[in-house]
């Protein structure tokens, strides 16, 4: 039996795979050569859950891509059944309000951070029984 490319990656090219959890669901990112990628710079496959990117992608093309790919992980994850002409749409959208507003994502960073140290304070306090 032929392996399919998503098999290969994952197998062979797990140097390159990071993860995340997306909405409850772990995904894997996966960075595969070229030859792998076929004519696409990306592709969502929700059954395996991997988001698979082309390797050698920099700057705005590796963003677009991404952001793309992670609306279909979504899409998929609630069930929502976006069309690809939605997708797209969403994905450039998302890709022009980052690069229009490069501090949103600092914004949304040091909120993240706010909330991780109010947990961890929080945790702290109940451990040593303070009210």
């Amino acid at each position: 039996k032929q392996k399919t490319a998503y098999e290969i990656v994952s197998r062979d090219w797990s140097s390159d795979v990071c993860s995340s959890d997306l909405l409850g669901r772990y995904w894997e990112v996966v960075w595969a050569p070229e030859f792998l990628t076929e004519d696409r710079y990306g592709h969502c496959d929700a059954n395996n859950q991997i988001i698979l990117m082309r390797s050698g992608m920099r700057g705005s093309q590796c963003l677009d891509t991404f952001i793309h790919e992670i609306t279909h992980a979504i899409s998929d994850s609630t069930n929502i059944d976006l069309t690809e002409h939605q997708v797209h749409n969403l994905g450039m959208a998302w890709t022009a309000i980052f690069r229009q507003n490069p501090e949103l994502l600092m914004f949304i960073m040091d909120r993240i951070k706010e909330e991780e140290s109010r947990d961890y304070q929080q945790r702290t306090r109940t451990r040593r029984g303070d009210k």
